[in-house]
């Protein structure tokens, strides 16, 4: 009897490890694709020199990837503000965003990642321009 307890007890453990285990793992792989939607829309940003040229190519893929972590009703799972430096151009600044939300206990906390494009210049964008919705 003691030891069929004690069976019970270590299969307990072993399932609790592994359900640890592959939830650090999901938030990892989830994680590394924050980082990686982020660094390719700062990439089509660069490469079409401002939203304008690179608005339909983030749109594309954004649905290739299936990117829609954190999409909320005011709030889409990214975002580009324009900051202007002088009268010599334009850098964005890229943030995207990872909810976790686990079954039992809902929304657990956001994770924003920004970054930030190099300077483009010549290119003048204001806020409005850059809305993705």
């Amino acid at each position: 009897m003691r030891e069929s307890i004690g069976a019970t007890f270590l299969i307990k453990i072993m399932v609790i490890f592994i359900v640890l285990y592959n939830s650090l793992l999901a938030i990892a792989v989830n994680y590394a694709m924050v980082f990686r939607v982020k660094n390719q829309i700062i990439n089509l940003l660069e490469q079409y020199e401002g939203c304008e040229g690179a608005r339909d190519k983030i749109k594309d893929y954004i649905a290739s990837v299936g990117y829609y972590r954190a999409a909320t009703p005011t709030q889409g799972p990214y975002s580009i503000v324009p900051v202007a430096f002088g009268d010599k151009g334009t850098y964005y600044v890229v943030t995207t965003y990872i909810k976790f939300d686990f079954p039992v206990v809902r929304e657990m906390f956001r994770v924003n990642v920004s970054g930030e494009t190099k300077p483009i210049y010549g290119v003048y964008e204001t806020a409005t321009k850059c809305a993705f919705r």
